[in-house]
């Protein structure tokens, strides 16, 4: 009698359980990542909406430091905040949403006004983003007080 040896291997119950197992620990895998992937996204949004904010408050700071630097210098020119007022006004921040409010002096958490006064010296604006969360905000003075 012929004896038969043992065959090296693995049975069809072995493979398909041991795919159904890698199929089900891909399953999670995937669904994992992909929440992970969103998070991400959001906040590179947020970083980039920042720094929107940031290049436009850096640009109303120039503008500001400019037209001070031309009056003390008695070069003329309009006053800086009437300036910064005007640009904050036309269409070069559209994509934000601007507050502008003036006070003649701290504290500037009281409601400001929305015309500037005879003794308004300075001027909050406050940059939003139109979605709405981060907003940056700086206060400008005259160089004079009343």
């Amino acid at each position: 009698m012929k004896r038969s040896s043992p065959q090296a291997g693995f049975t069809l119950i072995e493979v398909i359980v041991s795919l159904i197992v890698a199929a089900i620990l891909g399953t999670l895998l995937v669904t994992m990542m992909s929440a992970i992937f969103m998070k991400s996204g959001r906040q590179l949004a947020a970083v980039g909406e920042i720094h929107q904010l940031t290049q436009a408050m850096d640009n109303l700071t120039a503008a500001y430091n400019s037209r001070i630097h031309l009056a003390a210098s008695n070069q003329g020119g309009e006053d800086a905040l009437d300036y910064i007022s005007a640009l904050v006004d036309g269409n070069t921040f559209s994509q934000f949403d601007v507050t502008k409010l003036w006070y003649s002096g701290p504290p500037f958490d009281g409601p400001g006004s929305s015309q500037r006064g005879s003794g308004d010296n300075f001027l909050k604006i406050t940059i939003a983003s139109q979605a709405g969360g981060t907003s940056l905000t700086s206060i400008f003075w005259s160089g004079t007080q009343s």
